[in-house]
């Protein structure tokens, strides 16, 4: 029997007389690449705001590591491993880049408001440490010399991958991307799939929202559709390709 990392059972979620989603059931194994797919307004995004706690479900169970995520703030499902990127780009625009993966490592603080105010030692040590693991994060995505620019000032693909830093200095288990490849071109698109086989590779399971096919079939291990809310299919981006109903809901013909 598996042990999956994130369980969704039954999830349901209405906006008065709008079911948004509608019973809703997906497991993510660990150290997966899951895709998630499906037109405009299938409830895509709904089912991201429902997992990290911006909208709370009208039905079901969501599970991380069995523990129950349902009802919990942000902030804490932020703690108990699941960090996301956002559709449209959240970055601090007046902020460097540096600044805006340390914001990210302070949800993992131990010195509190105390520390941060009166700055004893063991607080410096810690900003000391945050600031070590910022740079660390931005190399690790590309952005090392990108340090002490604004995040307004980077190019768009570069703002990308700065909110994956950010996600990734809460120390995820899972990390839920929404679009990470939106507006991209051609060549940041294509830098963008070594990134996300080196997360998985390093150990962090990953969620992926993403309207760009290519990627998704390169990328993923597994792969399920919404469609007007429901879960209409799940399989390899193999199965995905080939499943008639997907492919008249969805994919508009088959691939190449």
């Amino acid at each position: 029997m598996t042990n999956p990392l994130l369980s969704i059972k039954n999830v349901s979620k209405h906006f008065g007389g709008l079911a948004a989603l509608s019973d809703v059931s997906l497991t993510i194994e660990r150290g997966a690449i899951f895709g998630l797919i499906g037109p405009n307004g299938a409830g895509k995004t709904t089912l991201f705001n429902v997992l990290t706690g911006l909208y709370h479900a009208s039905q079901g169970e969501v599970t991380l590591d069995g523990i129950s995520l349902l009802g919990k703030p942000p902030h804490a499902i932020v703690n108990a491993g699941l960090a996301r990127t956002f559709q449209n780009i959240r970055l601090f625009a007046n902020m460097t880049a540096l600044e805006n993966v340390m914001v990210g490592r302070h949800a993992r603080t131990r010195t509190g408001i105390f520390g941060a105010i009166v700055q004893h030692a063991a607080a410096r040590d810690e900003e000391r440490a945050i600031e070590s693991r910022a740079h660390a994060l931005l190399d690790y995505v590309g952005l090392g010399s990108a340090a002490n620019q604004l995040a307004r000032h980077l190019p768009y693909g570069d703002q990308r991958r700065l909110e994956i830093a950010r996600a990734l200095a809460t120390d995820p288990r899972l990390l839920a991307l929404d679009e990470p490849a939106a507006g991209m071109n051609p060549s940041e698109t294509r830098a963008l799939t070594p990134l996300l086989q080196k997360i998985r590779n390093d150990g962090v399971t990953l969620l992926l929202i993403e309207h760009d096919m290519p990627l998704v079939m390169t990328v993923c291990d597994r792969i399920a559709v919404l469609d007007y809310g429901k879960n209409v299919a799940e399989g390899t981006p193999a199965e995905i390709q080939h499943n008639p109903t997907v492919i008249e809901a969805y994919l508009g013909g088959t691939m190449a």
